[in-house]
């Protein structure tokens, strides 16, 4: 019974919630021609109107390959997210800091925090050689000025 009553309200909620969206979708068209037709309408004296900022051609290529540089960064860091915690579940590492959780404290929420930060933790650790990669290309994109140095004596 308190399943099937969980479900009806589940189900209403998400009417309610599908109801509500579509209810804004026509408002946010209305609201798009309103300011579609707020434009003053270009004539001929004027031309075409002109980007508002442009940058010169090296260094538009310079951008642009490091646009597809930081792309392929974020693909790989999204692929490599994925596969950790594939890693993390093959190699039975996942329940070993479940164990490690469990011999720290008999409570669940504080087991369950435990297991949080080292889960986070790894992931950080995992995912840090790609950060760095990614630093270094904005070092030599000359994108970035802070190096780890730096980094370290402003810490301080």
């Amino acid at each position: 019974m308190r399943f099937q009553r969980r479900l009806s309200i589940a189900g209403w909620l998400s009417v309610l919630l599908a109801v509500l969206t579509l209810s804004r979708l026509p408002g946010m068209a209305q609201t798009k021609g309103a300011i579609e037709t707020a434009k003053p309408p270009v004539t001929a004296q004027q031309g075409a109107p002109q980007p508002a900022y442009t940058l010169p051609p090296d260094k538009l290529a310079k951008a642009i390959q490091l646009d597809r540089i930081r792309n392929v960064l974020e693909i790989i860091d999204s692929i490599w997210g994925i596969v950790l915690l594939w890693l993390l579940l093959v190699s039975r590492a996942a329940a070993g800091m479940e164990k490690f959780a469990q011999r720290l404290t008999g409570r669940r929420w504080v087991q369950g925090g435990v297991f949080f930060v080292a889960l986070v933790t790894i992931t950080i650790l995992a995912g840090l050689p790609l950060r760095i990669i990614g630093h270094h290309f904005s070092l030599a994109y000359g994108i970035s000025g802070s190096t780890i140095r730096r980094r370290h004596w402003r810490w301080r």
